[in-house]
């Protein structure tokens, strides 16, 4: 284990890259996972958030029966941010309850500025699962495949990604625009935050002259 961190630190090193997240469309649903433990990251060894993983999903209706899957900045403790999972065209199966259960992989997903590059896939059998309910409940594993050999993809390195967490109505899409010269600042669950609070590397969205945008604090 100690020679994977190794091999994932210098990369990082390496990389030298300013995280920048992608953006959140107005329609996005998110669910919350702002409760620590709500982010489990298992590397083989048990959850290396020692509990205190956090995060936000957010999904966005494409059309019938798909959607975006987007989590945003999964960083990876001691070490830094990988990324942006992002899939698109998420393929979504209604049950007769409510429940919802998406299906999607994505063969060569560029991540730490194109230094990692893994399969991505949301898992569903062998007792995993991706579903959102009629409660507004959220389960998603999320099977990050790391190839490091690429291109030859012949020796893989599991990251195993399991996210638990509450729909939410307050959001990105739910801060109104208006006309002031003082800039303000939200975290992603809609929060007012002091701009002397910003936390290096978070990501929040800041509200000024009738726009909202969505940044990486410095």
């Amino acid at each position: 284990m100690k020679k994977i961190y190794a091999s994932i630190l210098s990369l990082f090193i390496a990389a030298s890259v300013q995280a920048i997240a992608a953006d959140i469309p107005a329609n996005a649903v998110c669910y919350d996972g702002s409760t620590p433990g709500s982010l489990v990251i298992d590397m083989g060894t048990g959850d290396i958030t020692d509990g205190q993983g956090t995060g936000n999903v957010y999904i966005t209706p494409v059309s019938d029966g798909l959607v975006d899957f987007l989590l945003p900045d999964l960083t990876l403790p001691g070490l830094g941010t990988l990324g942006d999972i992002e899939l698109t065209n998420v393929t979504t199966t209604t049950e007769a309850d409510g429940t919802v259960v998406y299906n999607a992989t994505v063969e060569d997903m560029s991540l730490l500025g194109g230094a990692i590059h893994a399969k991505v896939v949301l898992a569903n059998g062998d007792g995993k699962s991706c579903t959102t309910d009629a409660a507004g409940n959220a389960h998603f594993n999320i099977d990050v495949i790391w190839y490091m050999d690429y291109p030859a993809n012949t020796q893989e390195m599991p990251i195993y990604v399991t996210f638990k967490g509450k729909q939410t109505s307050l959001g990105f899409s739910d801060i109104a625009t208006d006309d002031t010269a003082a800039p303000e600042y939200f975290d992603l669950q809609g929060n007012t935050v002091n701009a002397d609070a910003l936390v290096p590397g978070q990501t929040y969205i800041k509200r000024q002259n009738g726009t909202a945008i969505k940044f990486v604090a410095l």
